[in-house]
């Protein structure tokens, strides 16, 4: 007992020594083992605690468990909860928080249930959690977390305006609050609203000088809308710092790559779009660091010229035409029809419009190359001369529409050459944690692993009896785990390539290396089931031969149609969405592969007299369903049923030409914070 009594006195001395703190955890362990008889809960928690606040979490949560064995109360719960959230033991933690929501204590009720909330957010369960930060809320009005997280629930479900409502009230219950300024100021960047997210971070460094978030952030929005002096400034400053928690923050690293990449593009905004090629321009190395966020450590690397007095900043748009204001609102309506309803994504406007300006620019494009195509006689003419060419200029679009991320063709990195390759991962769960971008293909990508697993014959699989009827009752990923043990397949787990048919016959088995579905366990014990991509030169020399297949029957078929017969343009719409399968598949970029697809799909179906009416369904993502299509022709039937192609109504011949509307780097971000309040929808 005195053993006890000197540690809980140690403890209300303060643990902000690590000496003391020692001190009291021995004698909690002294006063637990004259214990035998394991009488007392609370010397349990006093050490659970003690191990919380050293970061012992799994010391912690076992002396919780131990406790609530002896004597199961609602305080126990939730200090088990709270471990179990740290550990990132979501699901365990749901169900310590769920036990305590009828509690009659009210304090112990209203966090637990503010807790469950986090729980289910941090699982993925963002619409179960918006519904219990709502109940907190009512509760009690002011409760700042959870009005800060119902705020980021809103987020998460793309409902911007709940979100920044949420947000505005959290200010009111704790004004100057700087946290709600970084939170804020991100969800107005991600919408695209960067000279409102200036102000939001501004705010927020006023009051956390040493906040690397809102410092970055703040240089970072600058440098999108084109402030490229004020943004190096802020950059600069980020970079020199001395101070240990800036330098020890990713916002550090991610500063030297801003700078260099900014001055890059500001000596070039009086030139064409087409000069903005960092991978042609910066050296594979850089691409290398780039990409990966390594510390800024180049051998050799020269840095890019600073700012030349001569080249002004981006000015404010303010003087529009009304060709350029016609052209800005098809571009924000293309823009509009390609943005995606899925939980986790928020719509972006700035990033609509560059897409739907692309789209046009490429329809532009490529319908005057068909004109020329028409006038060839030989079979072998061509106008396009292979399959990157159709998605250039949208490349070009998507870099420009945020300069704060790298945009890459990923043949040109090293990691492509490697012997690993370059990985590009789709998880669907890690741990108890789900992605809800990708929740509607969880069962899709589900079933194809049990298939998969039940054909599995790679070396050393062993087959048995209840093969069939394990798989038939496996509903969870730790069911198939288990299934793959027993198969003497991998203790850690199993991984299966899945295929992508061909269609050009580049390959003699007529077929294409898809993705590796993966289900194993991390080094946490943690259950890991995702799709990963892996391009080396082999995977993608194929779909590079397969697209240039697609693109020469494209360019045939283009040069006998006259484009009046239903049938023809089917044909022709069907080859476009056969190239937009097999760049899905690619993966061809290091990020925004995806945006680029569409907005070329919407592009070239505009260059060939006809328009996609249809918007893609809630939930839905084309990438994805690429990827699960399992075939060209079972993609191309749902996209056109999504899609419902008509003859386009306002050709893009008629429109004023991007390429002279807009020809600098320049003319294109000044348009690109264009307000388009003033279109008609």
């Amino acid at each position: 007992m005195a053993y006890f009594g000197r540690g809980v006195a140690y403890t209300r001395k303060g643990l902000q020594s690590q000496g003391i703190a020692q001190k009291a955890l021995n004698d909690f362990h002294k006063a637990i083992d004259l214990d035998t008889g394991q009488t007392r809960p609370d010397m349990y928690i006093h050490r659970a605690e003690m191990f919380l606040m050293m970061h012992h979490y799994q010391e912690a949560y076992n002396d919780a468990t131990t406790a609530l064995k002896l004597k199961p109360l609602p305080k126990i719960y939730f200090l088990r909860g709270v471990i179990s959230l740290l550990m990132e033991n979501f699901s365990l933690a749901e169900q310590d928080f769920r036990k305590n929501v009828q509690s009659p204590d009210e304090s112990i009720r209203i966090m637990s249930h503010f807790h469950l909330g986090l729980a289910l957010y941090y699982r993925g369960k963002v619409r179960n959690a918006v519904e219990v930060f709502k109940e907190v809320i009512k509760e009690n009005p002011n409760h700042l977390g959870a009005v800060l997280s119902l705020a980021q629930g809103f987020k998460e479900l793309s409902n911007v305006r709940g979100a920044l409502a949420r947000f505005n009230q959290s200010l009111l219950i704790q004004p100057n609050n700087t946290m709600v300024y970084n939170l804020r100021g991100n969800l107005l960047f991600t919408t695209g609203e960067h000279q409102a997210a200036i102000l939001d971070y501004e705010n927020c460094v006023s009051g956390d000088p040493y906040n690397t978030n809102c410092q970055y952030m703040k240089a970072a929005s600058k440098i999108i809308l084109g402030q490229f002096y004020e943004g190096l400034k802020d950059t600069t400053k980020l970079m020199v710092s001395n101070i240990p928690v800036i330098k020890a923050s990713p916002e550090h690293v991610k500063a030297h790559y801003l700078r260099e990449y900014a001055r890059y593009v500001h000596a070039r905004l009086d030139g064409p779009i087409s000069l903005i090629q960092p991978d042609m321009d910066f050296s594979p190395d850089y691409l290398d660091h780039w990409v990966k966020l390594k510390k800024f450590d180049i051998k050799n690397y020269k840095e890019q010229p600073g700012l030349q007095p001569d080249i002004r900043d981006v000015q404010s748009l303010t003087d529009v035409s009304p060709d350029l204001e016609s052209l800005l609102c098809r571009a924000e309506a293309l823009g509009r029809l390609s943005q995606v309803s899925v939980d986790g994504i928020v719509p972006d406007k700035r990033l609509n419009l560059a897409m739907g300006l692309a789209s046009l620019h490429t329809a532009q494009y490529f319908e005057a190359k068909w004109k020329i195509l028409k006038t060839k006689t030989g079979t072998q003419d061509k106008v396009v001369n292979g399959w990157k060419e159709l998605f250039s200029i949208a490349v070009f679009y998507r870099r420009l529409a945020n300069l704060e991320q790298p945009y890459l063709w990923v043949n040109m990195l090293p990691s492509y050459t490697s012997k690993e390759g370059h990985r590009t991962d789709i998880p669907f769960v890690r741990g108890s944690v789900h992605n809800m971008k990708v929740t509607p293909y969880n069962e899709l990508a589900f079933k194809l692993a049990k298939t998969m697993l039940e054909h599995y014959s790679g070396d050393g699989a062993a087959s048995y009896s209840g093969l069939k009827e394990d798989l038939a009752k496996a509903t969870s990923c730790e069911d198939l785990l288990a299934v793959s043990r027993k198969r003497q397949i991998n203790p850690r787990g199993f991984l299966v390539s899945t295929q992508v048919p061909s269609v050009a016959g580049v390959r003699e088995d007529n077929r294409l290396e898809g993705g590796v579905l993966v289900l194993t366990e991390d080094q946490h014990q943690k259950i890991v089931f995702a799709l990963n991509i892996v391009n080396m030169p082999d995977r993608m020399s194929s779909y590079h031969s397969e697209m240039d297949y697609l693109l020469m029957l494209l360019q045939d078929e283009m040069r006998k149609s006259g484009l009046s017969k239903a049938s023809d343009v089917d044909v022709i719409i069907s080859h476009i969405l056969s190239i937009a399968y097999y760049f899905y598949n690619l993966i061809p970029l290091s990020k925004g592969s995806s945006a680029v697809a569409y907005s070329v799909l919407l592009g070239l179906i505009m260059s060939v007299g006809r328009q996609i009416t249809g918007r893609i369904p809630n939930g839905r993502l084309l990438d994805m369903e690429a990827i699960f299509a399992g075939a060209p022709d079972a993609f191309v039937m749902v996209a056109k049923n999504w899609m419902q192609i008509k003859k386009i109504s306002v050709p893009v011949s008629s429109l004023p030409k991007v390429s002279e509307l807009l020809p600098t780097v320049r003319s294109v971000l000044e348009v690109l914070s264009f307000n388009s309040t003033t279109c008609l929808h």
